[in-house]
């Protein structure tokens, strides 16, 4: 007998891959079990019978972290629990850029999972072309920011997603392995492949081996990266079939559709059908507005309407729900599942006297604790968890590590 192997060619791109130049074999050539592998497919992983699959629900938030945003995500979430009598929960991706950060400590102890966004956003096509050196300083750099800053354990934060959910290619996702790769045992994923509209949606997969799937926005990694999960963002349809994929991208194309309204309906699609998570995606462009409090009510009531008229319907992190799909099992056991908090906070740590620091904008130098300075148009203010770093914390300085300080001593 003869068995023949289906090798998938990739055309070395002089922007990607840090492996070879031929991409892995395809998914089921080879074996490939949960908890670390899923090959990308519209079957539930366990081979679970829709009718016994939880709905699960993710509430994603990408952007930098401001009080008007975090008493938005607050009160969307206050007070509701899941059939297992847990409070819901969410994901925040964080960018670094006018991000408070005392507010990122006090999502991470109200069990927001806090995932991350490259250091430096740039020009909106920066990083489907950014090296692997760039994607490494711009990932570790913005964890070890929340991390020192936020006072947030770095080992609690999993999930990356990319500016404009544009695609880095090999570049971007060989951090994440290199990460994984000195944690044995850990999972972390990525949240920035933004998928095709499709009748049965995908389930998340690894990059074990080549899926197929197009990269809408840069470039698709080739390579095999064993254990890395990606959690696509699947798009919204508007009631004429056209695709979106933030609430406030759809606020353009939705037409009179109320979000509620909106969001239900795009969520029985999944429902009815394969069971697949369903995320809402939102950035704080989409509570920064005049209707900020009916906003808040809609996504409030169409979260109460699921959890109430869908009750194999779960409200979670994004990690929680990754999971689930690591190890899942009927909506019958998740009484006490194991692999969710629950509303505990595994590591919880303070945030009690947090300090804001004011900036010259220009030189990025420390001019003073708010309310010692003489406070100037140039000047910016942040709140951290620790005291006050020499410079503003940057790509390539996270720490706000006083390298510059004799450019900042000259500069007064």
């Amino acid at each position: 007998m003869i068995t023949t192997l289906i090798v998938l060619c990739t055309a070395l791109s002089p922007v990607l891959g840090t492996g070879p130049i031929y991409g892995p074999i395809m998914c089921g050539t080879y074996e490939c079990e949960l908890p670390d592998c899923w090959c990308i497919s519209v079957a539930t992983p366990g081979s679970i019978w829709d009718e016994e699959t939880p709905q699960l629900v993710v509430l994603a938030v990408e952007g930098s972290v401001d009080d008007v945003g975090v008493d938005a995500v607050q009160a969307v979430l206050q007070g509701l629990n899941n059939p297992d009598g847990c409070p819901v929960s969410g994901t925040w991706f964080v960018y670094d850029q006018k991000t408070d950060y005392q507010l990122v400590n006090t999502l991470y102890n109200h069990n927001i999972e806090i995932g991350v966004m490259p250091m430096l956003k740039n020009d909106a096509e920066f990083w489907e072309n950014a090296l692997y050196g760039d994607w490494l300083l711009a990932i570790e750099g913005a964890k070890a920011a929340v991390g020192y800053l936020g006072n947030v354990p770095v080992s609690e934060i999993r999930g990356v997603r990319a500016h404009d959910r544009r695609m880095g290619g090999n570049h971007q996702i060989q951090p994440y392995l290199d990460y994984r790769s000195s944690r044995p045992g850990d999972f972390v994923y990525d949240s920035s492949w933004q998928a095709t509209a499709a009748n049965l949606k995908n389930w998340p997969f690894t990059l074990d081996f080549d899926n197929l799937e197009p990269c809408l926005r840069g470039h698709c990694p080739f390579d095999s990266f064993p254990g890395i999960w990606e959690y696509q963002m699947i798009p919204y349809l508007t009631e004429d079939d056209v695709p979106c994929y933030t609430l406030t991208e759809c606020e353009l194309v939705k037409g009179k559709e109320s979000h509620k309204d909106f969001l239900k309906r795009n969520f029985l699609e999944n429902y009815t059908k394969n069971r697949t998570p369903f995320t809402i995606n939102l950035d704080p462009r989409f509570f920064n507005n005049t209707d900020i409090d009916y906003r808040i009510l809609e996504i409030r009531e169409f979260l109460n309407d699921i959890l109430t008229n869908n009750p194999d319907t779960y409200v979670l992190s994004m990690k929680e729900a990754l999971e689930w799909i690591r190890h899942p099992a009927n909506k019958s056991d998740l009484q006490n599942f194991p692999h969710w908090s629950c509303g505990k906070v595994d590591r919880p740590t303070v945030c009690e006297e947090p300090v804001c620091c004011a900036y010259d904008l220009e030189s990025g130098c420390l001019n003073g604790k708010c309310g010692e300075t003489e406070g100037t148009d140039i000047e910016t203010l942040h709140k951290f968890c620790v005291e006050c770093p020499a410079v503003l914390p940057v790509l390539g300085n996270p720490y706000g590590l006083p390298n510059n300080v004799d450019t900042c001593q000259h500069s007064k």
